[in-house]
């Protein structure tokens, strides 16, 4: 269950955007009072010949691009392994701050706050703006920092800057809609609007299809919200905490067996995430 994605610390944000934050964990922790965390992975060292600097970068981004935090860490450490040989231009320094800032949300929901995190991604987002003024990716980390810090104005300004200079970047829009005022669900808002055209350039954008599934649930637009998780099985089939969802959609339901089914099949796909944990000891002990 991904960004979320993005989670943010809301005792930061003002009272008035609080409710235009879209990240998924948030409603999570609305509806059922889960927390989901995820145990360190460790992964064996690659082999085989040296990549290139374009190589490296390829490789990082495809493990991002697949928006699941196992892919995310693993990038996290070819980055770190290798972060002198592939680190050249705006591109690798904003690819590196998004990476950074996911895993600091990811920390914040552990309830770690991780300020190290934050000072690397905002430092390396800097540095993309620095080197490429005339490129989006740095203004697009930048922004994501910003709405990190509760800094919504700021935030607002970076992601219009980025979108000036490109309008096909579905994780941009993403980030804008998460800044933006009014509902995801509500497509006259500003937020509705984005995240549509998050969905318009990348159809299975994992976080944006998440996010809607749990904002429909506590909207209590239940109907929605299965159209939303078939497209989620349709677009992300091998994902494995489709299950938590449907089991989600049975327990606001009150259809409590089959919620309990998907939650068993859940904990089966996922047995080291420490939601897994939880829902044990909720409907075993």
């Amino acid at each position: 269950m991904e960004h979320f994605t993005f989670i943010v610390n809301k005792s930061k944000i003002k009272e008035e955007y609080s409710e235009n934050i879209c990240m998924i964990k948030i409603y999570l922790c609305a509806l059922v009072t889960l927390l989901l965390s995820t145990t360190a992975l460790v992964y064996p060292q690659e082999s085989g010949k040296s990549l290139s600097s374009v190589d490296l970068y390829e490789k990082i981004n495809s493990l991002y691009q697949k928006r699941d935090f196992e892919s995310i860490l693993k990038a996290k450490r070819i980055i770190e392994e290798k972060k002198d040989e592939w680190i050249k231009n705006s591109q690798h320094y904003a690819l590196l701050s998004n990476i950074y800032s996911h895993i600091l949300y990811r920390n914040w929901h552990e309830g770690q706050d991780k300020q190290d995190y934050l000072k690397s991604a905002e430092e390396y987002a800097g540095k993309a703006i620095k080197l490429g003024k005339d490129e989006y990716h740095g203004y697009k980390a930048m922004g994501n920092i910003f709405l990190i810090k509760g800094k919504i104005s700021e935030s607002l300004e970076m992601f219009q800057k980025a979108t000036d200079l490109n309008q096909e970047d579905a994780e941009l829009w993403y980030f804008y809609a998460c800044a933006s005022n009014g509902k995801l669900t509500d497509r006259y808002s500003l937020a509705g609007q984005r995240i549509i055209r998050t969905l318009e350039i990348e159809p299975a954008f994992l976080w944006a299809i998440e996010d809607l599934v749990m904002a429909f649930i506590i909207e209590n637009k239940l109907n929605k919200a299965e159209n939303i998780i078939k497209i989620l099985i349709k677009n992300n089939p091998n994902y494995p905490h489709i299950p938590y969802y449907e089991g989600v959609l049975h327990l606001r339901k009150g259809q409590k067996k089959l919620a309990k089914e998907k939650f068993d099949e859940f904990i089966k796909l996922n047995p080291n995430v420490n939601i897994s944990k939880i829902l044990k000891k909720k409907m075993y002990d």
